[in-house]
C-alpha cells in the first residue's frame, strides 16, 4: 500500500503525464496533470473508455497493438489545434512474456519539449566532441613526432612533451567540468546549506588563484568586508567565486585588477567580480552563461577554457536560489554580480 502510494506521488509531481489502463483498455487512474489538461474529473473517468480523456484514434489503435503484441508502441497526439502536441509512450505489462497484458501505462510529454531536449542533446554532444577534438588531435601531433621522427634537440622533445601535458590538462578539466556540471544538474549535488564566511571563501580563491594572477601579472583585490555571512554551500559558492575570478583573470591584460566586493542588503547578500578586462560585446551578453558559449574562442582556448565555468556558476547560483547578472563594455572591463538569500528558508 505504501510503495503504490510512494510511486502514485513521484507520478503526480512529475512533469509528465500519465494514465494508467486496465487490460482491456479501461481507464484506471489519470494523473492530475494530464486531468488537468483535458479539464475532466480523473474519479469520473475511472471504469471508462481511453475515449473519455484522449479521444485520438491513432493513439487508440497504438494502445491495441500494445496489448496484442506485448510490446511497447509510441505515437504522437494533438487533439484539437488548440492543444499542444503530445509524444505519447505505450507500455503494456504482464507477468511474464507468456500471459495477457494485465495493464497498460501511457507516459506523454510535450513533443515541442521533446524535440528541444533532443536538439539539446545533439548540441551538447556536437560541443564536446568538438571540443576534444583539438586537444586529442594535439597530443596525437606530438606524440606521432616524438615516436616515428624525434627531434635531435632536447629542448625542442621537452617542448613537444610539456604541450602533451598541457593539452591533457585541459582534456581532464573539460570533462571535470562536464561532471561537475551534470551532477548539479541532474540534483545529485544538491546544496548543503550552512553559515559561511564570504571573505574567507573569497580570501581561499584568491590564494588558490594567485599563481595565475601573477604569471598573467593582474592583480587580485579582496574587498568583501570581513564580517559578511550568510547560509550556503562553501563548497558551491567557492567554486562560484573561483570560475568568476578566474574567469576575469583569462580577459584581463596584463597590469589590470580583478576585485571581488560584497554587501548586505535587506534580506539578501550580494558578491561583485569586476575587472578591468577587454569587455564584452552587447551582443554576446545574452548568451555568456550558455554552455560551451565563448566571447573569444581563441583566447578561450589559449588560456585552457573549458566553456562551461559561467554555466556552472549559473546552475550553482540558482540552487542556492539566487541570480547572476553581468554589466559589461568592449574595451572597458565586465562585472558579475551573483546575489544569495542571506537565510535559507526550508534549506536542505
Amino acid at each position: 500500500m505504501m510503495d503504490a502510494l510512494i510511486l502514485r506521488t513521484i507520478l503526480e509531481l512529475s512533469d509528465d503525464m500519465f494514465i494508467l489502463l486496465a487490460g482491456d483498455g479501461t481507464i484506471r487512474w489519470v494523473s492530475p496533470q494530464l486531468a488537468r489538461m483535458r479539464r475532466v474529473d480523473a474519479r469520473s473517468v475511472v471504469g471508462r473508455d481511453l475515449s473519455a480523456v484522449l479521444p485520438d484514434p491513432h493513439l487508440q489503435e497504438a494502445v491495441d497493438q500494445a496489448i496484442a503484441a506485448g510490446k511497447s508502441q509510441q505515437v504522437s497526439v494533438k487533439l484539437n489545434p488548440d492543444e499542444v502536441e503530445l509524444a505519447a509512450r505505450i507500455v503494456p505489462i504482464a507477468p511474464s512474456p507468456d500471459e495477457d497484458v494485465q495493464a497498460v501505462v501511457i507516459a506523454m510529454s510535450q513533443l515541442e519539449l521533446v524535440k528541444q531536449l533532443q536538439t539539446m542533446r545533439r548540441e551538447f554532444v556536437a560541443n564536446v566532441s568538438h571540443e576534444l577534438r583539438s586537444p586529442l588531435t594535439s597530443i596525437l601531433g606530438y606524440a606521432e613526432t616524438l615516436l616515428y621522427d624525434p627531434p635531435e634537440d632536447e629542448e625542442q622533445k621537452t617542448r613537444f612533451l610539456v604541450a602533451v601535458v598541457r593539452e591533457a590538462q585541459r582534456m581532464q578539466r573539460l570533462v571535470e567540468d562536464m561532471l561537475n556540471l551534470s551532477r548539479i544538474e541532474s540534483g545529485q549535488a544538491s546544496p548543503q546549506f550552512v553559515g559561511a564566511n564570504l571573505h574567507n571563501i573569497v580570501g581561499r580563491v584568491l590564494t588558490q588563484l594567485k599563481g595565475q594572477a601573477d604569471q598573467a601579472r593582474v592583480k587580485l583585490s579582496n574587498e568583501v568586508p570581513p564580517e559578511l555571512r550568510l547560509e550556503c554551500d562553501p563548497v558551491q559558492i567557492e567554486q562560484v567565486v573561483y570560475n568568476l575570478v578566474s574567469n576575469g583573470i583569462q580577459y584581463t591584460p596584463a597590469g589590470g585588477s580583478v576585485t571581488v566586493s560584497g554587501w548586505a542588503e535587506a534580506d539578501k547578500v550580494a558578491l561583485r567580480v569586476t575587472d578591468t578586462g577587454i569587455g564584452i560585446p552587447p551582443a554576446d551578453l545574452p548568451r555568456i552563461f550558455e554552455r560551451f558559449y565563448r566571447v573569444d574562442k581563441a583566447r578561450s582556448r589559449a588560456t585552457g577554457a573549458t566553456g562551461l565555468g559561467l554555466a556552472i556558476v549559473k546552475h550553482i547560483v540558482d540552487a542556492h536560489r539566487g541570480k547572476v547578472s553581468v554589466e559589461s563594455e568592449p574595451g572597458h572591463g565586465s562585472s558579475f554580480t551573483v546575489e544569495l538569500p542571506a537565510v535559507q528558508r526550508g534549506r536542505s
